[in-house]
Order: C-alpha cells, then sequence, then structure tokens
C-alpha cells in the first residue's frame, strides 16, 4: 500500500530508488552491500505486517548478523486477514551471466529473530560441484 507504482517500490538500503516514498521519521539509510561472494552468506529477512489502519509495518535485512537494511514505519496492508503466509526464495541478476549458482542450506521461518548458527569463525567452502 502507498506504493509510487503499480509494480510496487524498491527498497534499498540507502533509500535512494525511492524518493518518492513518504519514509518514516525512524528510516536510517544505510550504505548498500555486495556480499562476499565464493562463501557461505547468512541472509535474514524480516516482514512485520502493520496494525490495520496503521504506519507501523517494517521490511529489514541482516546479512551475517548485521543489519544492512530497515524500512520501519510501512503500511503493507488495510484489512486484517491479510497476513504473511509462505516464503519464496529466488536469486535475480539484471545481467545474464553464464554459471551462475546459488547454494541454499538451513533455511528457517520462525516468528523471532534467531541469528547466524555460527559467528566468528573463518568462512566454510561452498560444496563442489559433482
Amino acid at each position: 500500500m502507498d506504493q509510487s507504482s503499480g509494480y510496487g517500490d524498491v527498497l534499498v538500503a540507502d533509500g535512494d530508488l525511492n524518493q518518492r516514498y513518504p519514509f518514516s521519521a525512524d528510516f536510517v539509510p544505510r550504505a548498500n552491500v555486495t556480499p562476499q561472494l565464493n562463501r557461505w552468506n547468512c541472509y535474514e529477512l524480516m516482514v512485520e505486517c502493520n496494525t490495520v489502519g496503521a504506519r507501523d509495518g517494517r521490511v529489514a535485512i541482516w546479512i551475517n548478523g548485521k543489519l544492512v537494511m530497515d524500512h520501519p514505519g510501512l503500511r503493507l496492508r488495510g484489512i486484517e486477514k491479510i497476513v504473511s503466509r509462505y516464503i519464496s526464495i529466488g536469486v535475480y541478476s539484471s545481467e545474464v551471466l553464464p554459471n551462475q549458482t546459488a547454494w541454499y542450506d538451513d533455511v528457517v521461518i520462525a516468528k523471532q529473530y534467531i541469528g547466524p548458527m555460527a559467528t566468528g569463525g573463518p568462512a566454510l567452502p561452498l560444496p563442489r560441484r559433482i
């Protein structure tokens, strides 16, 4: 709801692609992040639906336990029946590149923040393609 186009808004860490959106007073621009390649990274996405009639919804992303994007003050629904019911995992690239591979492991859905499974250790090698 309240999006500036019929195709939805793009939420990015620094807010730059979404200048027409009335950000909440709690929005803090952050640097856009490119995760380290060729290693396991822990991605966490939180979607918190708003209270009907209020702008208190939130979308946030953590990478390896560090908050990298946070959009509070969103109005995502207008009726109580609309809730988050499923997730979809995918990879999108605006460029056509050969031999792209994405590995997924330990996918978890939860109602509270969990955090990375392990921290402070060396990067684990990616599985070898057989």
